[in-house]
């Protein structure tokens, strides 16, 4: 790995102390979905064309996550994961069989990635990955190789710019120095040096505290347990914004200070 600042061992260790998420359901309009309802907003107005609709999926990172499921599902896309954790590998088959979805999960560099892998898939999708590398532009060319030419990149991290850097620097800084703080711009500007065409790139959602995060803390430590409680205030605040915007419709601008999360589409030029 590239100048990785979080490490296999890293998230090993996390996956295997963590219970699995539960699977997505869009059709859940409860405030708690709310998250998921909005980034499935996302995929169809921004990521998702009817050409490719029922193509190829690989998501780089996805130990234990919930959209691999989502997209064989909702689209009936044929799906892969690539991660370097054998242990979130193995959680990832687990999540696929408790969703009766069929797919591929691969145990694998990014950097070195299998040569089945290359030029395959139409979509390629990234949660929180990327920005843990030093080589920012490094990671999402060698990522692009396994897209199709003309296939879709989407590429999500968290802004650590903003409030939100600043909450999660003092709650957990060795957390914090686990990324490549990066916003908006940066995040366009690697992309287009990876040689990538960039098609949308923003800041998302006005707030999400549910990111903010201390798991270097030894799990029930006193200091664990009073950032958990600090986390939870914050929590809090995020989700009456949510019920906001639920209720009236009304979604307040995402900002480079208050956003959770920064977003990039963009597609391997052929």
């Amino acid at each position: 790995m590239s100048g990785d600042r979080a490490g296999e061992q890293y998230w090993s260790k996390l996956w295997s102390e963590s219970d699995l998420p539960r699977a997505v359901v869009p059709a859940d309009r409860s405030l708690r979905n709310y998250l998921r309802r909005r980034f499935i907003d996302y995929f169809d107005t921004q990521l998702v064309v009817p050409e490719t609709r029922a193509g190829t999926l690989l998501e780089v990172g996805c130990a234990r996550s919930v959209w691999p499921s989502y997209f064989a599902k909702a689209y009936g896309m044929r799906i892969a994961g690539l991660d370097y954790s054998p242990v979130g590998c193995e959680q990832s088959r687990t999540m696929l069989a408790r969703d009766g979805v069929e797919g591929e999960i691969v145990l694998g560099d990014l950097f070195n990635p299998p040569d089945a892998c290359l030029d395959r898939f139409d979509y390629l999708i990234s949660f929180g990955v990327v920005e843990h590398f030093e080589d920012t532009a490094g990671a999402l060319a060698s990522m692009a190789r396994m897209l199709k030419p003309g296939g879709r990149m989407y590429t999500l991290i968290p802004n650590q710019i903003g409030f939100m850097g600043a909450v999660q620097k003092r709650l957990d800084r060795t957390f914090f120095d686990m990324h490549v703080p990066l916003d908006e711009p940066k995040l366009r500007a690697a992309h287009e040096a990876a040689g990538l065409a960039v098609l949308d790139s923003r800041y998302f959602m006005a707030t999400n505290f549910g990111v903010l995060n201390h798991s270097t803390f030894d799990t029930g430590s006193p200091a664990a347990r009073l950032r958990a409680l600090i986390r939870q205030a914050f929590v809090a605040v995020s989700v009456a914004v949510w019920w906001f915007e639920d209720t009236t419709g009304v979604q307040l601008p995402a900002t480079r200070a208050f956003a959770p999360y920064a977003v990039c589409v963009a597609v391997r030029k052929a």
